[in-house]
């Protein structure tokens, strides 16, 4: 009874996020040659320049994709599951970075963002582009995060408490505490996958098979299954 319920229903398509992603890159790959035919066809300005930015990201998901070829070979497969692992921890560690993040942005905004500051910054023979804007400053508060080059003289010229306090509390709650949490779920999940590699080996190796199983057609997968009757069962 069981096992006809189970036969019954099938391998699902989108059981596996690599499916996901692979029409992820199927998009890109797609979007990549209407821009191709829109920029020589057309000869359009837009066409031409977004042509090559399109491109470059969509190059990236079609090489990452060949991680999925690895995913059966013992020396390679648990690094691959270790990957997925980790992408699944630095979700969960991006929704507690932005939960800081959004707040010290509006807050260095309010305080040195904007024409008029920048500006201050630029009579004061400063770097004020990074400030000018609100992605500029965006990303400028990232470069606080991993201790980067970031604009301090500049915010000392506006108002120097304020840059202590924001850019002291910054530092210390994401630099210093959400910075070494992340390094600890990786080193945790780190361990606790590279402990059972061959078990992961081995279900990598399952999970492939099920995937070219999937992609079979039915006379295909009636002779895989004779085939396996008949010349691989035990005696």
């Amino acid at each position: 009874m069981e096992i006809a319920s189970i036969s019954s229903q099938g391998i699902s398509y989108f059981e596996s996020y690599w499916n996901y992603f692979d029409w992820v890159t199927y998009f890109g790959i797609l979007t990549v040659i209407l821009t191709r035919i829109l920029s020589v066809a057309i000869d359009n300005n837009t066409a031409n320049e977004l042509h090559p930015k399109i491109m470059s990201i969509a190059l990236i998901f079609i090489w990452l994709r060949l991680m999925k070829v690895f995913r059966a070979f013992e020396a390679l497969g648990p690094f691959i599951v270790m990957i997925g692992h980790l992408l699944k921890d630095t979700l969960i560690f991006g929704f507690l970075y932005v939960m800081f993040y959004i707040p010290f942005v509006c807050a260095f905004w309010i305080n040195f963002g904007g024409d008029v500051n920048a500006e201050k910054m630029k009579q004061a023979g400063q770097d004020s582009e990074g400030w000018r804007t609100f992605n500029n400053l965006m990303y400028s508060v990232w470069e606080i995060t991993v201790v980067g080059n970031y604009p301090w003289d500049s915010l000392l010229v506006i108002d120097r408490i304020m840059a202590q306090i924001l850019c002291g509390t910054y530092l210390a709650v994401s630099a210093i505490v959400c910075l070494n949490l992340f390094i600890a779920l990786m080193s945790d999940t780190f361990q606790r996958v590279y402990d059972n590699a061959n078990a992961n080996a081995v279900m990598q190796k399952a999970s492939t098979i099920l995937s070219l199983e999937t992609d079979m057609s039915g006379r295909r997968r009636d002779m895989f299954m004779n085939h396996i009757h008949t010349s691989c069962a035990p005696e």
